[in-house]
């Protein structure tokens, strides 16, 4: 989160979860492949935003987003992963509508989880939640800034919650940005 608002003075930061299909005995679930597919398409799909924007003759915002993963498995559902994605602002400002036909971050997010589980936009479209209030806003020079700050790490802080963790099976559970 430091990271993120010290690059862009102005952040949003959106909450999802990320779910494997009922079947997905053809996955490889006993690593991390699935989570690090994600995150190198949304990188690939930003950066094709941006050439695209430049081709156009816009001058797009710089974003170089970040994110915070968790790996969960509980015994009511199959695993699956809650992330906090971070991106400037300036360039992203909210998700936009639940549609697959929209250019939007939304309809980014669901092409790179398809593309990670190697599934079509309409068999991956319900596996991407965004759970309520799942939008926040960081702006640095808000006079709010303090308490919007904290209000994103109390709901990030759900990421570290112990019980629908699997350890000692060699993989990690939690995961973040190294830039």
């Amino acid at each position: 989160m430091h990271a993120a608002c010290s690059e862009h003075k102005r952040t949003f930061a959106v909450r999802i979860d990320l779910r494997l299909p009922a079947y997905s005995n053809t996955i490889d679930l006993d690593s991390n492949k699935i989570i690090t597919r994600f995150i190198a398409s949304l990188e690939a799909q930003i950066k094709a935003d941006t050439k695209r924007k430049v081709r156009d003759g816009k001058t797009p915002h710089p974003c170089n987003f970040r994110y915070i993963w968790t790996r969960e498995k509980n015994k009511a559902h199959q695993q699956h992963y809650h992330c906090v994605l971070f991106f400037n602002k300036d360039r992203y400002h909210c998700t936009g509508k639940i549609n697959i036909e929209s250019d939007n971050l939304f309809t980014r997010i669901v092409k790179s989880w398809a593309s990670a589980l190697s599934l079509p936009l309409d068999e991956t479209m319900q596996l991407v939640h965004l759970p309520q209030n799942a939008h926040y806003y960081l702006d640095a020079n808000n006079t709010n800034f303090k308490a919007d700050y904290s209000s994103l790490y109390k709901r990030a802080s759900y990421l570290a919650k112990l019980n629908t963790k699997q350890y000692g099976l060699g993989h990690r559970c939690f995961g973040y940005s190294q830039r």
